[in-house]
């Protein structure tokens, strides 16, 4: 991703949508021979301070694509924070590959005036 993940704080309910793609050849990444996808955050500059660490789905996993829904209590700090998509097989669990680095700004929601 070029451009930062943009989350309103306290904000949830809604799936943020992932495309994963082969860093040798661009072709869509393909979930199928892995058992787990994850979307993780920590503060920026600070991998070992992971603020989330969810899973996500995938309705089709050939094609690369897969979402994370955003649940309530996800981002309640405003900041600027680090991300990634991570995947792991059942036969090694422990290791995870990272797919997609990513930035993540949160932000307070402006306030219509009247």
């Amino acid at each position: 991703m070029d451009e930062p993940l943009r989350i309103s704080v306290n904000d949830y309910g809604y799936e943020i949508t992932f495309t994963c793609t082969n860093e040798d050849d661009g072709s869509e990444f393909d979930f199928t021979p892995y058992n787990a996808i994850y979307f993780v955050v920590w503060e920026a500059g600070q991998p070992n301070v992971v603020l989330l660490d969810g899973v996500c789905a995938s309705a089709t996993p050939a094609s690369g694509v897969c979402t994370y829904t955003l649940v309530e209590g996800d981002f309640t700090t405003v900041g600027n924070f680090s991300g990634e998509i991570q995947v792991t097989k059942s036969d090694d669990p422990d290791v995870r590959l990272t797919l997609i680095p990513f930035a993540v700004v949160v932000a307070e929601v402006a306030k219509g005036g009247a």
